[in-house]
């Protein structure tokens, strides 16, 4: 029997250290969402495997770009460090 996880609906900064997340892993295809920034589904690395939703600021936006290219559907499935 599989045990059902709390979803977080954001992954931010706070989330993200006091939980040492170090990956992120892109479960969604990143689309535009509030503020005009890429918004997608991920799950942590944590402890409790958290998934939620991650809006994506400029300086990941654009480390994601240059490692994965512009086309978000070849992110799906990454993991982001």
């Amino acid at each position: 029997m599989a045990k059902a996880k709390l979803i977080n609906s954001k992954i931010n900064g706070d989330f993200v250290k006091e939980n040492h997340v170090t990956e992120l892993k892109i479960q969604s295809i990143p689309d535009f969402g509030t503020y005009q920034k890429l918004e997608c589904e991920v799950q942590c690395n944590d402890e409790s495997k958290t998934k939620g939703k991650w809006t994506i600021s400029k300086q990941p936006n654009n480390a994601l770009i240059k490692k994965w290219g512009d086309d978000t559907d070849n992110w799906v499935e990454k993991l982001f460090q």
